[in-house]
């Protein structure tokens, strides 16, 4: 016969209950183990930190361990698949844009919280793929199936959108915060697409398309896939499938452009997916298939990392303090930080070493 519980052994039965899974929580906890790149006995350069999925990777108290144990969560917050990154200007907040979720998460990274931008309202987001901040911490976010730019307010509120009558499928977008002007890729998820990427003003009006047609001429591209702003002003576009990337300056004019198709050194690529920039402006190509290279800003290489740590890159964001944020596509966000490094060490590696940078007109 099955007795029912009484309120008085109820209450004798939780606080046993809770020191127990308490305990279990306590006890499950393993020192983080030091990833560093790269490993002992080389000097390392670059050092992971943690990797983010949800808020409970923020904020690990023993409390917080037994309350996910015990209390089931709302998981549609967490930062799985995460296809763009951006940093507010005064780097507090951590933007992710989540499409199978159809939001982007604000991660409050001092304070561990995450919030959804674009999940509700009469215009949420489909598809969002890529996400940029403007220096007044407005937050613009590709979206693919609505044909636009999203624009929204600190707080997550909508305030505008545009685009739909000249964009197709946007994915990577960047921002120029000095010259005020929004970059976005456009029309390169089909063969027959236009693959482009179009200049916009922050308000809206279109100012400038580069390439049209897929094509392995200098200045065209053939699967673009996102775009960066250096600190100078310069657009560098990832052209995945040329496997290289191009630079052009802020009058659109290519520049140079660097990179091989190929696997195990950094410079030579396989699937590219974006770029940044730490503040010695050596370059960070995040590529799904080998991890993330490192170049300086004459495109010698300088090492690869990644690797247990991050399985499939796409997205990465630096801050001014050299903390590198890596999406991960097939897992969650990872934080890693540049560390024993100079402006010197960016030309410790000798030239004859590096792959060759191309100008437009060298045809090498």
């Amino acid at each position: 016969m099955h007795h029912p519980v009484t309120p008085s052994r109820g209450r004798r039965v939780a606080p046993a209950l809770v020191l127990l899974l308490l305990a279990s929580a306590c006890a499950s906890a393993k020192p983080k183990q030091e990833i560093l790149f790269p490993p002992p006995p080389d000097k390392p350069r670059i050092k992971w930190v943690r990797s983010m999925l949800t808020e409970d990777d923020l904020r690990q108290s023993a409390w917080r361990r037994f309350w996910k144990a015990v209390v089931p969560h709302d998981a549609t917050n967490a930062l799985n698949a995460p296809t763009g990154l951006a940093l507010s200007p005064d780097e507090e907040i951590l933007y992710a844009a989540v499409p199978h979720r159809s939001r982007v998460v604000a991660v409050n990274l001092k304070t561990g919280v995450f919030a959804a931008i674009g999940n509700t309202g009469r215009n949420p987001l489909g598809r969002p793929i890529g996400v940029a901040v403007d220096g007044s911490g407005l937050v613009y976010v590709s979206d693919k199936p609505s044909n636009a730019i999203f624009v929204y307010g600190a707080d997550g509120a909508l305030l505008r959108k545009f685009g739909q009558e000249r964009l197709v499928e946007p994915t990577g977008i960047a921002i120029d915060r000095t010259r005020q002007v929004l970059y976005v890729v456009n029309d390169a998820s089909e063969q027959g697409g236009r693959h482009t990427v179009e200049s916009f003003s922050l308000a809206g009006k279109h100012l400038r398309t580069l390439g049209g047609g897929r094509s392995a001429e200098p200045g065209f591209f053939n699967f673009p896939r996102s775009v960066a702003v250096s600190r100078t002003g310069e657009l560098h576009v990832v052209d995945m499938l040329n496997f290289r990337v191009q630079v052009f300056d802020p009058q659109g004019r290519l520049m140079r452009f660097f990179g091989a198709v190929g696997t195990g050194f950094p410079g030579q690529f396989d699937k590219i997916h974006s770029v940044a920039f730490d503040s010695f402006d050596n370059e960070y190509v995040a590529d799904a298939v080998q991890g993330v290279h490192v170049l300086n800003r004459d495109a010698q290489p300088l090492m690869l990392f990644g690797a247990p740590v991050s399985r499939a890159p796409s997205a990465i964001v630096i801050s001014s303090k050299n903390t590198i944020y890596v999406a991960d596509l097939l897992h969650a966000v990872h934080e890693f930080q540049l560390v024993n490094t100079t402006a010197a060490d960016s030309y410790a590696k000798p030239a004859a070493a590096t792959p060759a940078t191309k100008s437009p007109r060298s045809g090498n």
